[in-house]
């Protein structure tokens, strides 16, 4: 991951090729304590992209970042 350190709030993941193409994501948040999750995830034959909502609390976020694509594999 690579942080734009002109702003604490923004950081971006540098562009990777796959099997089926580029990937590559960037955030700019309101403040410092973020609450949503992304997850990209690319395997042999799908790319998987996840943004979890944290709504008061990144509880349910984090727990769907780690357990929801291994339990679809």
């Amino acid at each position: 991951m690579s942080v734009n350190y002109q702003d604490p709030l923004s950081w971006s993941l540098e562009l990777e090729k796959h099997f089926c193409g580029d990937v590559s994501s960037a955030s700019v948040q309101s403040h410092l304590r973020i609450e949503d999750k992304l997850q990209i995830d690319c395997c042999s034959k799908a790319t998987f992209i996840g943004l979890y909502d944290g709504f008061k609390g990144d509880e349910a976020s984090s727990y769907l970042r780690e357990c929801f694509f291994p339990s679809l594999l």
